[in-house]
C-alpha cells in the first residue's frame, strides 16, 4: 500500500496490464466474421461415385490402351491449325498478366488494411490466382510444343465418322491437368477457408474422376478396337456427369453461404463450359465440322473463356473481403461504444490522457470521489491537477507507458535506439528519490465541489496506465484505471498515531 504521508512514487507493477488491456484492446482485438459455419463430409456419396469412377475407368482405359492397337502417326498437320495454335500463345501470356494483376491486388489490399486486421486476412484470391497461373503456364508450354514441334505427337483417329483426324497429344496432356485444377478452383470458391488437405481431399474425387476421363477420350480416339471406342465415349460422358453432379452436392452443402448464387452462377459456367468443349468433341468425331474449327475452338477457347471464371472468381473473393471488413467495422464500432460506456459506468476510476498529459475522459466515479466534473478538468493536463508530490511520478509512469508503447511499434532495428530513451528499472526520478518505473503510479487528486461523503482533503488512487492505438496502430492516447486507496491511508494513519 501507499504511505500514509502519500509519497508520490510508481507502485511495483503486480498483474502489469491485465485488466486495462483487454478494456483497451477491444476496438482493435475485434475478431473478423466466422467463416461460412457449413462443414460439409469430406468424402459425401457423389465424391465416392467420383473415386469409383475413376478406378473403373482408369482400369478400362489402361485395358483397351495396352490390349487393343493404336491409330497410326499423322503425318502432315494442317499449317493452318499449327499457325492458331502460335497465335493463342499471345492470348495465354495477356490472361496470365491478368492472374498476376489479382495476385499484386490482393497483395495490396492486405498492406492497406495495416497490422492489426492483417492476421484475420486470408488471402484467398492469392491461392485462387496461383492455381490459374499454373493452369495458364500449362496452356503455354502445351501451345509453345505444339507450334515449334509442328504439331509435335500427332495420332490418326481412323474410326472417326467421315475419315481419319489428327489427335494432339499435347491437348490430352494440357486437358488431364487444366481440368482438375479448374475443378479444384470451383471447390476453393466454397471451401477455400478450410485447411489445404482438406480442401484435397474433398476435390481429389473429382479432380481424378476429370483426369482419367481426359486420357480415356484420347484412348477412345486412338484405339482400332470400335467396341472400346464407344465403350470408353459412354464412360467419358458419364464422369463429366458424376464431377458435374459432385460439384453441385458441395455447392447445396453450402447453401447459407452469403454469396451463394454468384458460386453457383460460377460453377454453372464452369460446367456450361465443359459441356461446349464435349459438344464440340462429339461433333468431330461424328464429322459434323471439320478438323481446323475444332482445333481452333479448343486453342481460342484455352486462352480465354476460362479467364472469365477467374475474374468471376476474384469479384467473389472481393465481395467476400468487403463483408469481412464491413463486420469488423460494425465490431469495432459497437466495441469503441461499449468501452465508453463502460468506462463512464463503471464503479471504479477510470480516465482518458492525451499524450500530452491532458484530460479527454473522466468517469462518473471519479466526479463522484473528486467533486470534480469532466468540465471542470477537461484539456488541463492530470500533473496540474493532481497534487505536488504525486507529479514526479506522475510524469515518469506516462513516459515509460510511452515509450513502451513506441517500443513495440518501431521496426527491430531502431529498437534499441528507443529503448535506450526510455526509464530503466530503479533509475531515479528527479525531485522524487529512487523508484521503480512501471505502469502502476499513486496519484493523489484534491476534492472539489460539494463531496461529503469523507472527511478527505483529497484522494489517494491506484492508477493502472496502458497506451491506446488508434487507426494503423498509432498511439492516440493513455488510459488509466485503478481503485480508490484514501480509506486505506486513513487506517495507516490511524495506526501510526496509536
Amino acid at each position: 500500500p501507499p504511505s500514509a504521508v502519500g509519497a508520490a512514487r510508481p507502485l511495483r507493477a503486480m498483474s502489469s496490464q491485465s485488466l486495462p488491456a483487454h478494456l483497451v484492446a477491444l476496438p482493435a482485438a475485434v475478431a473478423p466474421e466466422d467463416e461460412e459455419a457449413t462443414e460439409e463430409p469430406l468424402m459425401p456419396w457423389s465424391a465416392r461415385m467420383c473415386l469409383a469412377y475413376g478406378i473403373f475407368t482408369g482400369w478400362a482405359t489402361l485395358t483397351a490402351l495396352f490390349c487393343f492397337d493404336r491409330g497410326p502417326r499423322w503425318k502432315e498437320p494442317d499449317p493452318a491449325e499449327i499457325q492458331h495454335a502460335r497465335s493463342c500463345i499471345l492470348l495465354v501470356v495477356s490472361a496470365a498478366m491478368t492472374e498476376v494483376c489479382f495476385v499484386f491486388a490482393t497483395g495490396f489490399q492486405k498492406a492497406f488494411l495495416g497490422e492489426t486486421c492483417q492476421r484475420f486476412v486470408k488471402l484467398h484470391g492469392v491461392g485462387d490466382a496461383m492455381l490459374a497461373l499454373l493452369e495458364y503456364s500449362l496452356k503455354f508450354a502445351t501451345g509453345t510444343y505444339i507450334w515449334l514441334a509442328s504439331g509435335g505427337i500427332v495420332h490418326a483417329d481412323v474410326l472417326a465418322i467421315g475419315g481419319p483426324r489428327p489427335v494432339y497429344f499435347a491437348r490430352f496432356v494440357q486437358w488431364s491437368i487444366a481440368v482438375p485444377i479448374f475443378v479444384l478452383l470451383g471447390h476453393r470458391a466454397f471451401i477455400a477457408h478450410r485447411p489445404t488437405h482438406v480442401i484435397l481431399i474433398r476435390a481429389f474425387p473429382g479432380m481424378f474422376a476429370t483426369f482419367v476421363y481426359c486420357w480415356a477420350g484420347w484412348t477412345m480416339e486412338v484405339t482400332l478396337d470400335p467396341m472400346a471406342r464407344w465403350v470408353l465415349l459412354a464412360l467419358c460422358i458419364v464422369g463429366f456427369v458424376f464431377v458435374c453432379m459432385d460439384q453441385f452436392v458441395l455447392a447445396l452443402h453450402h447453401r447459407d453461404d452469403k454469396l451463394f448464387w454468384w458460386k453457383i452462377a460460377m460453377i454453372s459456367y464452369q460446367m456450361a463450359l465443359n459441356a461446349a468443349y464435349a459438344v464440340v468433341f462429339l461433333l468431330g468425331r461424328f464429322n459434323c465440322i471439320d478438323s481446323l474449327p475444332e482445333q481452333n475452338f479448343y486453342a481460342y477457347t484455352d486462352a480465354t473463356a476460362k479467364l472469365l471464371q477467374g475474374a468471376f472468381l476474384a469479384m467473389i473473393r472481393t465481395c467476400e473481403d468487403l463483408l469481412r471488413i464491413g463486420h469488423w467495422w460494425s465490431a469495432a464500432c459497437s466495441a469503441g461504444m461499449d468501452l465508453d460506456n463502460l468506462m463512464h459506468l463503471a464503479s471504479v476510476p477510470i480516465f482518458e490522457l492525451d499524450l500530452e498529459g491532458r484530460v479527454t475522459k473522466w468517469n462518473e466515479n471519479l466526479q463522484a470521489l473528486t467533486g470534480l466534473s469532466f468540465d471542470d478538468v477537461k484539456d488541463k493536463r492530470l500533473c496540474d491537477i493532481a497534487g505536488e508530490v504525486c507529479r514526479p511520478g506522475l510524469e515518469a509512469t506516462m513516459a515509460h507507458v510511452i515509450a513502451t508503447a513506441k517500443a513495440r511499434s518501431i521496426s527491430p532495428e531502431d529498437k534499441p535506439a528507443v529503448e535506450a530513451e526510455q526509464p530503466k528499472e530503479g533509475e531515479a526520478v528527479p525531485a522524487s528519490g529512487p523508484m521503480e518505473v512501471s505502469n502502476i503510479v499513486e496519484v493523489v487528486l484534491p476534492i472539489g465541489g460539494a463531496v461529503t461523503t469523507r472527511p478527505y482533503s483529497e484522494r489517494q488512487l491506484a492508477m493502472t496506465m496502458v497506451a491506446r492505438s488508434g487507426a494503423h496502430g498509432k498511439l492516440v492516447s493513455i488510459m488509466a484505471i485503478g481503485q480508490d486507496l484514501s480509506d486505506l491511508v486513513q487506517m495507516k494513519l490511524m495506526e501510526q498515531r496509536k
